[in-house]
């Protein structure tokens, strides 16, 4: 089983923005998470998807908006066996970026992941949307800007507008989200798939599948996600021993946190400490 992929767009972007308009009549799941370079912004106009994003189970229904970041971990986790139609559209972190500091009314878009329109309102995003993507296409001396002023009218459109999504899940997902809450809470602690099991009120067996549909990580590989990360955290901003790193998130054989640390971040722990602190004391330079 994989971690987390980075997947090779499919498209070109034009002028920072590009869409993907489709009705998928054959839905699948994905089998491991992957991320973008790009903010990827999902509007669901008909049927349902699941998604597993930043450790949170999201259940998208229509009108509803999610909010992706750059080089977020995310999947579709289900095969939900229902045709639906959505608009996915991708924009460069330089043009979003440009784009918040001109409209100072969109300043929560980065604090934002899932939100949800009325129906009027909705039609409204979407209608924008062939606009874009009809200049998008055109691709003459005018597109880029008119692709720009698109996108503020849709994501002013969007928060102006915006609507608490309804969080009702099903019982399954609220387990496995316990589970996965719990294991955020005590990473750094003995835990095994037996305590999550327990949790859930399911036996171990099928926890263990539960598990791994809905976030297409077994528990061992989602435990060592969580553990690699908070390691990643003390090893950028503290100056602790590698040994007493291991010890701080949980694990209790260095060698095997050092092969896990491996093989989720392709370095060492010390390779890694020394890349951050090399990237760090070249932006400090530059600042300067």
């Amino acid at each position: 089983m994989g971690y987390s992929i980075i997947y090779n767009h499919f498209y070109d972007l034009f002028a920072g923005c590009d869409i993907d308009h489709g009705l998928i009549e054959n839905p699948k799941g994905m089998s491991q998470a992957h991320f973008h370079d790009d903010y990827e912004i999902y509007f669901l106009v008909s049927g349902e998807r699941k998604y597993f994003l930043s450790s949170q189970i999201s259940t998208l229904k229509p009108n509803y908006i999610l909010i992706i970041k750059p080089n977020e971990p995310h999947q579709v986790t289900v095969n939900m066996n229902v045709p639906y139609e959505r608009y996915v559209l991708y924009v460069s972190p330089k043009i979003m970026s440009l784009l918040l500091k001109e409209h100072p009314s969109l300043s929560d878009f980065n604090n934002s992941t899932l939100l949800m329109l009325s129906d009027s309102v909705f039609k409204k995003a979407t209608e924008l949307l062939d606009e874009m993507k009809y200049e998008i296409k055109s691709k003459d001396t005018y597109a880029p800007d008119m692709i720009k002023t698109l996108l503020a009218e849709i994501l002013i459109l969007i928060f102006r507008n915006r609507i608490l999504p309804d969080d009702s899940i099903n019982k399954t997902d609220i387990r496995i989200q316990s589970a996965i809450n719990y294991i955020i809470e005590n990473y750094n602690e003995p835990i095994s798939i037996n305590d999550c099991a327990s949790l859930c009120n399911l036996s171990p067996t099928h926890f263990s599948k539960v598990f791994h549909k809905i976030t297409a990580l077994t528990f061992k590989e989602f435990l060592n996600k969580i553990r690699i990360e908070k390691a990643c955290e003390l090893l950028e901003n503290t100056s602790n021993t590698v040994s007493e790193v291991c010890q701080a998130v949980g694990y209790s054989s260095e060698s095997y946190f050092c092969t896990s640390f491996k093989q989720l971040k392709n370095c060492t722990p010390v390779y890694y400490r020394k890349s951050h602190r090399e990237k760090t004391n070249k932006s400090e330079q530059i600042d300067s």
